[in-house]
């Protein structure tokens, strides 16, 4: 624990320094600071890159390099615009292959494999869909019915919540939709109104 708290005040002052560079306009060539108290990344549990999010996407980074070195070039090309939405016959065209050798590398298993590694990625930097949270939602209720009726109650409440909010957006009255009304005899159509 000392590491961390010894790491955690070297944090602080490096932090202080930085701040001390932008504020009095420094060279950092100036900067009072040995690169050896800089804290490890490693060491600091609060640190960003600790995080299991950044770590898990760091690792499909890597595996998507390593999935690209095993494939040629103009390959790799083929499955980032098939996963960019570029139908067979186009990616084809602007490739300069013949489209069934678009279908077999993107079918081939090294395609498949970074495809599935794209769209895993993909997915992370989205984060969750509606419809994840409310199977999320959904498990929290059927998991606490027995234990913890209010939990329960309060996840089937926030589903429900979710449904009504996409209703209102489906029939065009979510909040915050705007409704103008014109008066005809007020204002008449013209030639700009279509």
């Amino acid at each position: 624990m000392t590491n961390f708290v010894s790491s955690r005040t070297t944090y602080r002052r490096f932090a202080l320094d930085i701040n001390a560079l932008y504020n009095r306009h420094m060279d950092i060539d100036k900067m009072q600071l040995d690169i050896a108290e800089i804290p490890e990344v490693d060491e600091n549990p609060y640190h960003p890159l600790n995080d299991r999010y950044y770590k898990d996407m760091a690792h499909a980074q890597n595996r998507v390099m390593a999935v690209q070195r095993q494939m040629k070039l103009k390959h790799v090309q083929i499955v980032k615009m098939v996963f960019a939405g570029w139908n067979y016959v186009k990616t084809a065209e602007k490739v300069g292959v013949n489209p069934m050798t678009v279908s077999k590398v993107v079918n081939g298993k090294e395609g498949q494999t970074l495809l599935q590694l794209l769209n895993y990625i993909q997915a992370a930097a989205d984060g969750p869909t509606a419809a994840h949270r409310k199977a999320i939602l959904y498990r929290i209720a059927v998991d606490n019915q027995e234990n913890a009726p209010k939990v329960a109650i309060q996840a089937v409440s926030e589903i429900n919540k979710m449904d009504m909010n996409q209703h209102l957006i489906n029939t065009g009255n979510a909040p915050g939709t705007v409704t103008i009304i014109i008066n005809e005899k007020t204002f008449p159509r013209t030639e700009l109104d279509g």
